[in-house]
């Protein structure tokens, strides 16, 4: 429970049923931020953090020699721009796509102080590649929105090597999807699932509220170590997620 990571997704179909309009919070806690902030973190956060705030990160800015505010300077319009090209990657690798129309993208909470361990940050952008037309209707890659999830090989089922991962962990998604108007839906029972072992789980459920489908699914892995001979456990918790990344409801046209 140290090394979290919660994903918030509101996602919309726009209006040609081609893409998809995703507003995506983060928050990470413990080894699960380590990446992160350091590519979405700049000096005046760092300062944000120590209690001294912008006026002493201008105060200390005047203080230096010419030479060092123009590399300062330098280092500040660097900082933003690997920030903005470090979150487009994160959301290419994340769901295996180029996004579009990135904005409002921002660090809410830096995740430096004992009172606030969290790393928080948000966008908005838009997807292609998760709709498919089928006549009048239409298919969501619901699945897909918890991210890509690596199929695990057949040469890969068979371990004599015990395992070693990053640490425990616990990855959350809580997914709301808008019903377009003049649609309704099928195949949410599909998107229910769950698989429990000595490694850990998979658990997700889906229901319609509205006009909203709700998605949760929870990805736990209990230890950092595994014995090679439980290997076959653990694999059953990578085809879980790797089987519900493939999962697709039916939006059909009323």
């Amino acid at each position: 429970n140290l090394n979290v990571l919660n994903e918030r997704l509101n996602v919309s179909i726009l209006s040609d049923f081609k893409k998809i309009s995703i507003n995506r919070v983060v928050e990470e806690t413990g080894v699960m931020k380590d990446d992160d902030d350091h590519y979405l973190l700049t000096k005046l956060d760092f300062y944000n953090a120590l209690g001294k705030g912008k006026t002493q990160y201008d105060k200390d800015f005047k203080s230096l020699s010419k030479t060092e505010k123009d590399n300062a300077t330098a280092v500040s319009t660097d900082e933003e721009t690997d920030k903005a090209e470090y979150l487009k990657s994160l959301i290419q690798n994340q769901y295996d796509t180029k996004p579009e129309q990135i904005s409002n993208t921002q660090v809410t909470s830096t995740g430096l102080t004992i009172n606030d361990n969290r790393l928080t940050f948000s966008s908005n952008f838009v997807l292609n590649d998760f709709i498919q037309k089928a006549g009048n209707n239409f298919l969501l890659n619901a699945g897909k929105l918890i991210g890509t999830v690596s199929a695990v090989k057949e040469q890969e089922r068979t371990r004599f090597v015990d395992v070693y991962m990053p640490s425990a962990r616990v990855l959350s998604y809580f997914v709301t999807i808008n019903i377009p108007n003049g649609y309704k839906v099928k195949g949410i029972e599909n998107l229910t699932k769950e698989v429990s072992n000595v490694t850990g789980s998979f658990k997700s459920s889906a229901k319609q509220e509205g006009n909203v489908i709700k998605l949760e699914v929870n990805r736990v892995y209990h230890h950092n170590f595994e014995k090679a001979v439980d290997w076959p456990k653990l694999v059953s918790l990578l085809d879980a997620g790797y089987e519900f990344t493939g999962q697709k409801i039916l939006f059909e046209k009323l």
